[in-house]
């Protein structure tokens, strides 16, 4: 419930588009991500997936290989190779659950 009112504030804060209105293509992959973002932690507390979470979250082996595929991102190189890649599938799925949830 609290990550609908936070998606909520943060669409009330930022504005929706009117139909005259337009987004540059940057402010729409920030707002794909930040949908991204609002729906994965808002599934992540739901009751069917909490469970594995946790259970993942204690996973030594797990968490090791998770942080050695995360510091192969750079935030800093968004625009090469894999973190291209990774940036791209992530737009595109926060894009694909907008237009869902549109």
């Amino acid at each position: 419930m609290k990550y609908i009112l936070a998606m909520s504030a943060f669409l009330f804060m930022f504005g929706m588009p009117t139909q005259s209105q337009a987004y540059s293509s940057l402010e729409q992959e920030a707002m794909y991500i930040a949908t991204l973002k609002a729906v994965l932690d808002y599934k992540m507390e739901d009751e069917k997936n909490l469970k594995r979470l946790e259970r993942l979250r204690s996973d030594r082996r797990f968490n090791q290989k998770l942080e050695k595929m995360l510091g192969e991102l750079n935030n800093k190189k968004v625009k090469f190779g894999k973190n291209k890649k990774v940036y791209d599938i992530l737009v595109k799925a926060g894009k694909d659950i907008y237009n869902t949830l549109d």
